[in-house]
């Protein structure tokens, strides 16, 4: 304040903020103008405007200075020190922003922040605004622990908050998990076979949780710190069954850090040889036939080991393949394994080989027999194969076949010739190698017979008949004439008389000098010698005596018998020789009166003369 004029000293009466305050300016003898600074009590400023007002000003002569002298109102504005908060602690993962967060509660923006990093100052912060501001660190805080402290904050009205009056703030930056992918086990492997994972780590906090690609297969893995699967502390076993592919995808570690990784490497898989074993499935005895090897995978050559009577193998280069086999029984040829230049594949497959026996043929029988139709058996045995059987086979020089025929076939024949066969097939198509035997049938003439007989036919009174011996080539012969008699041919002429009437068969059996026997059979005929008896009355009166007309009869062929009354009416008629006349008119129930009748009877006999007889004959009642 400055005194321009009055006798010092002056006071001065002022207020602010309701509170009174007087200050003595100068002392007795100074002399005006005077420049002196009032100190004001700091403790009732408020922040913001505080407005001063000079209330009177009093000389040392009591004298006030007029109210238009006195100064206009001063105003002063206390401006507030800066209060700031400083962010908590935080932990991230390298490459993860790191952030310093300040609150600037109290202050004129903008705000320029001194702070440390671990002890050295860094080039101050500016913010634009007041709350809560953040700021990103740049370049990214080192791995490990970062020490970050706010030493003093300043506002644009160079309004300054205490010095350290926050806490430092730590970020720890964990360090980026860095594994590597590799096959630890065998390498290559065969199918089935078993390699091994190993994931070698370079970085990052374990356990880590590991995601991987077999192939296109999406799969995990927990990792310890050594690489390691962390439940077994092993390896990670694998098995796939085509070449495969490990490509690393990502990590994430024990901190939740997490790396994106593209790493890879190769199993190399290779393929079980596979074989198909076949065959023929049935060969007949002594054929060589081929067992066929079909390999499906693997590479050439390849080692079939196999089991026939005991273990065997064999060394194959094309992939169709074969060997000749001849087994001489049913046989299974079973494999057991299959090797190529890299895997064994234990397989098991058979081809079963049925060997059927081939038949054997045996001819017998033949022999002599005579030309009058007889036969004789060649037998065709079959002792082995499986019918049915085809059989070809010669008469002399003419081809025969029998068709499926059994075991046993025989021929009953009269064709001479020698029987042999030629070539015998079963029904597995198996041919006959052992054919052996043959049957020769000779067919011997017979004789040709031929006799005569006369005369015929005859009667009982002339039973002598004659036979004569006609026949050509025997040597003998025997006369049989039926009736019980017998008598050797004289080749000529013989005779025979038959002591009693009926037909008779007269066989003359003829031999050969070969043995061969033929008979001719003649029939002789010895009727009765003619007779007829014809009675002239009858009485048919029921008493057991005449009552029948019956004209006795014998040597006939054919007869008829007629009987009429007086008047010429037909009473009766017959055509059998037994058929009686009982007196009743024409067969009916009516009896004939008694009285005279006349008959007529007409025959053949034997010898086929006609012969009429007439005549009466009287019904006696």
């Amino acid at each position: 304040m400055t005194l321009t004029q009055g006798e010092a000293p002056v006071t001065v009466d002022y207020s602010y903020n309701g509170i009174t305050y007087t200050e003595v300016i100068g002392i007795v003898g100074s002399v005006a103008p005077l420049a002196v600074n009032i100190p004001l009590d700091i403790t009732n400023l408020n922040n913001g405007t505080n407005t001063i007002t000079i209330i009177s000003v009093t000389d040392n002569s009591g004298v006030p200075s007029p109210n238009n002298l006195i100064p206009n109102p001063v105003v002063i504005t206390i401006n507030p020190n800066p209060v700031v908060t400083f962010g908590q602690d935080d932990e991230i993962c390298f490459g993860q922003p790191a952030i310093l967060e300040f609150g600037f509660l109290v202050g004129t923006a903008p705000f320029t922040v001194d702070y440390t990093i671990n002890g050295p100052s860094q080039t101050p912060l500016s913010f634009p605004a007041n709350g809560t501001q953040a700021y990103t660190l740049t370049p990214d805080p080192a791995v490990g622990v970062n020490i970050y402290n706010m030493i003093q904050a300043t506002d644009v009205n160079g309004c300054q908050s205490l010095i350290n009056a926050t806490s430092p703030v730590t970020i720890t930056v964990n360090p980026t998990p860095i594994l590597d992918i590799t096959v630890s086990g065998s390498n290559p492997i065969c199918v089935g076979e078993t390699s091994a994972l190993f994931f070698p780590v370079t970085g990052g906090t374990p356990p880590y949780n590991l995601s991987y690609l077999a192939g296109t297969t999406n799969s995990t893995a927990n990792v310890d710190a050594v690489g390691n699967i962390l439940s077994t502390g092993t390896t990670q076993p694998i098995s796939p069954i085509i070449t495969t592919d490990y490509t690393l995808v990502s990590v994430t570690d024990a901190k939740g850090c997490v790396n994106t990784l593209s790493n890879s490497t190769n199993l190399l898989v290779n393929e079980l040889p596979l074989v198909d074993i076949s065959g023929t499935t049935e060969i007949c005895d002594q054929d060589v036939t081929q067992l066929y090897f079909n390999f499906t995978a693997g590479n050439s050559p390849w080692v079939v080991n196999y089991d026939l009577n005991g273990p065997s193998s064999i060394t194959l280069s094309n992939s169709q393949d074969s060997i000749a086999v001849s087994p001489t029984t049913t046989t299974v040829y079973t494999v057991s394994s299959v090797s190529d230049i890299n895997c064994t594949s234990p397989i098991i497959d058979a081809a079963t080989i049925t060997v059927n026996p081939l038949p054997e043929i045996m001819v017998t029988g033949g022999g002599s027999v005579c030309d009058d139709g007889s036969e004789v058996d060649v037998i065709i045995t079959t002792t082995s194969g499986t019918p049915t059987f085809n059989v070809e086979y010669v008469v002399g020089i003419n081809s025969r076949l029998a068709s499926n025929i059994g075991y046993q076939y025989i021929i009953s024949t009269n064709e001479a010739g020698v029987y042999s066969v030629t070539k015998a097939t079963d029904s597995k198509g198996c041919i006959s190698k052992s054919i052996s035997g043959n049957a020769t049938v000779t067919i011997n003439p017979i004789p040709e017979a031929n006799i005569i007989a006369y005369p015929q036919p005859a009667d009982i009174t002339n039973p002598l008949i004659y036979f004569i011996d006609q026949s050509l080539f025997h040597v003998s012969g025997v006369w049989d004439f039926g009736d019980g008699n017998t008598a050797p041919s004289n080749f000529d002429k013989i005779s025979h008389t038959f002591k009693d009437t009926g037909t008779y068969i007269v066989a003359l059996e003829l031999m050969t000098d070969s043995g061969c026997v033929v008979t001719a059979y003649q029939t002789i005929i010895i009727n009765q010698a003619f007779k007829i008896y014809i009675p002239n009355a009858f009485s048919p009166n029921n008493d057991l005596y005449n009552d029948y007309f019956l004209p006795i009869v014998d040597g006939v062929q054919e007869y008829d018998l007629r009987i009429y009354d007086r008047f010429g009416n037909r009473a009766f008629s017959a055509d059998k020789t037994d058929e009686a006349w009982d007196g009743k008119v024409s067969n009916g129930t009516e009896y004939a009166v008694a009285g005279h009748y006349v008959y007529n009877i007409i025959i053949i006999d034997f010898n086929g003369k006609k012969r009429t007889f007439q005549g009466g004959v009287t019904l006696i009642r």
